[in-house]
């Protein structure tokens, strides 16, 4: 790479690129648009090895795609997440007889695990799981990143299933 490239032209040449191929693996716009953003970060943060490194566009993609990894494998966390918490809540439901006691435990359940929530994580959690709003949605409407939505989704899960297996 050229001495004389600056930051700001190496990311005019190469962030549709990036954001391209995140698009393609992810299908996931606002994600697609964090990740990119995610990688020049990193680049501006280590611009004087980016800078002389021979070649540029290699060196992007592999920042890429160790961020990719990280990203598909905390999502996959994240499912495996939601399912546990599913099916310990099925486990219970079937433990009792009655459907109203189903109904009045597991609601006492819930609300106490949701009482011992910060108010912006049940926020998240109540928009983006209740009411099925997309996670760039959820940050649209709260004026914060689709990565602040995705952190306090993963920590809400997390207590929840140590709440409910309590």
């Amino acid at each position: 790479m050229r001495a004389s490239v600056s930051f700001e032209e190496l990311y005019n040449q190469y962030f549709a690129k990036v954001y391209r191929f995140f698009m393609k693996k992810t299908g996931d716009d606002q994600a697609s648009k964090d990740l990119s953003q995610e990688v020049f970060i990193k680049v501006y943060n280590n611009w004087e090895k980016v800078s002389n490194a021979k070649n540029t566009s290699a060196y992007l993609f592999k920042v890429s795609s160790n961020l990719l990894i990280d990203h598909l494998q905390k999502s996959a966390k994240e499912a495996r997440l939601y399912d546990e918490i599913s099916e310990v809540i099925r486990a219970e439901a079937n433990t009792l007889q009655k459907p109203e006691e189903v109904d009045q435990k597991l609601i006492e359940k819930v609300e106490a695990i949701f009482n011992a929530l910060p108010e912006k994580r049940q926020t998240i959690f109540r928009l983006r799981k209740l009411q099925n709003l997309t996670t760039k949605e959820v940050s649209e409407e709260l004026g914060i990143s689709a990565r602040t939505v995705e952190n306090q989704l993963y920590r809400t899960i997390n207590l929840l299933r140590e709440k409910s297996s309590a």
